[in-house]
């Protein structure tokens, strides 16, 4: 008999699978938004940040294998994040899998 979470999902390990495998499969998404409005987008292909103000691109931050967890960790303490994206959990630990950090 399997358990089932307060979430209703199986604890047999499935959805942590599910969500390892989407976290892999992610080729952008938004980090969040900081303090100060800016948004934050991710792109897997350019290895990138691409931050976004009311009128269009801001700043892109190549992030050249550095681990993405460093660019959230950065804005954390520079500006501070006002909402965290959905998916921004799993892409950050699917960055750490692919350049070596897990």
């Amino acid at each position: 008999m399997q358990a089932i979470s307060r979430t209703g999902l199986n604890s047999s390990g499935t959805t942590a699978t599910l969500a390892h495998d989407l976290g892999d499969d992610i080729e952008s998404a938004t980090l969040g938004t900081d303090a100060e409005g800016y948004d934050h987008h991710y792109w897997l292909g350019a290895d990138c940040v691409v931050v976004y103000d009311s009128e269009g691109v801001d700043h892109v931050e190549h992030l050249d294998g550095r681990v993405l967890d460093d660019w959230v960790s950065y804005v954390a303490q520079e500006r501070g994040w006002d909402t965290i994206g959905q998916l921004a959990d799993l892409l950050v630990e699917a960055d750490r899998r692919r350049k070596g950090g897990l």
